[in-house]
């Protein structure tokens, strides 16, 4: 008894000059559930959620909408638990309607699954569940003793659905971890002069705008992890040779080989295989990110911005991210992935 107390009198004299993490150091580990689309960045950061022991992976919900979406995507994220030996975690198999999907988007899926194809993921015995992602989200959140947080990367249609549809449930959801937008939001990130960013930034709010303006209006805390952070995370040969180590499962190779693909011979720009694994840090090492408070706002409204995510004194208040440690980040990630 006497070390609980000692704790509590600690954190409350140090208000003034720390936070106390009182859902990870004195009452257990994160709750979390992830919602994806599972390309193979979102399947490499599900293995890393699945097998960190500093959060727990309650459920796993594919999200898209008819126009958007792997019909491979529920069987690949039981491929990925298989790997990580976590096939008692529930998948949803089923899509929810979207609310207004934009047709505008432009997307080549087949990209998509070819990418994923190569990497010959072993089929998982467990099927995916016959249930929608927002029914599954309810179903883990009411079985949960405690709060959880929502890791979200894709549309957000599923969890719209959840806050229109189970309202109860918004209590229990203690923060959402949303990666999209390009908010250019701070000095020392540069922005590459390449469409493919443009759209990639705008893609997980964009397909399905007005899901997005309901969780951001929903009053749920929202800690935005944009594009634009992942460029201090630069990839190549170099950094493979400091922070790397030998995969030891096949799983840990998996998310290794993901991670190599993104390097380029000729050193060209390519997109990040580190974004969401940026989400995946902001929850189990809160300590390596930086925030700043913004006021933001999901363009509904028809025209040439529809589909946008941008900085509004009409907004809602959001956490964004604005610094990720570097070396931290790359240390801790290589760990985890031989965990």
């Amino acid at each position: 008894m006497k070390r609980p107390l000692f704790f509590i009198l600690v954190c409350v004299s140090s208000l003034l000059v720390t936070s106390c993490d009182f859902s990870k150091n004195f009452f257990g580990k994160p709750q979390v559930i992830y919602d994806a689309e599972m390309d193979a960045n979102d399947l490499s950061s599900l293995y890393l959620l699945a097998k960190t022991n500093r959060a727990k992976l309650l459920a796993v919900s594919i999200n898209g909408s008819k126009l958007y979406h792997m019909e491979q995507a529920p069987q690949l994220a039981e491929s990925i638990l298989y790997l990580a030996d976590k096939t008692d975690i529930p998948v949803s198999s089923l899509l929810s309607p979207d609310f207004c999907a934009n047709k505008h988007v432009d997307l080549d899926w087949d990209i998509l699954v070819r990418d994923v194809k190569k990497y010959n993921l072993p089929e998982s015995p467990v099927k995916p569940l016959p249930i929608s992602g927002p029914k599954l989200i309810h179903n883990a959140i009411e079985r949960s003793n405690s709060k959880v947080t929502l890791l979200c990367s894709g549309p957000l249609n599923n969890v719209a659905h959840i806050i229109s549809e189970y309202p109860e449930a918004i209590d229990k959801i203690e923060r959402i971890v949303l990666l999209s937008g390009s908010l250019h939001t701070t000095e020392s990130i540069t922005i590459p002069f390449d469409n493919r960013w443009k759209k990639t930034a705008n893609y997980n709010i964009s397909v399905d705008p007005c899901a997005a303006n309901i969780v951001f209006t929903s009053g749920i805390p929202i800690t935005l992890i944009p594009l634009d952070v992942s460029n201090l995370l630069p990839i190549n040969r170099l950094i493979i040779q400091k922070y790397a180590q030998k995969p030891t499962t096949p799983g840990a190779q998996f998310v290794m080989d993901v991670i190599k693909s993104a390097i380029k011979k000729h050193k060209e720009k390519t997109l990040t295989p580190f974004w969401v694994a940026i989400g995946v840090m902001a929850i189990t090492h809160p300590q390596m990110i930086k925030t700043i408070k913004m006021s933001l706002r999901v363009i509904t409204e028809d025209g040439p911005n529809f589909g946008e995510l941008i900085e509004s004194n009409e907004g809602n208040v959001v956490e964004v991210c604005t610094f990720i440690q570097q070396d931290k980040f790359y240390r801790t990630l290589f760990n985890m992935i031989n965990h």
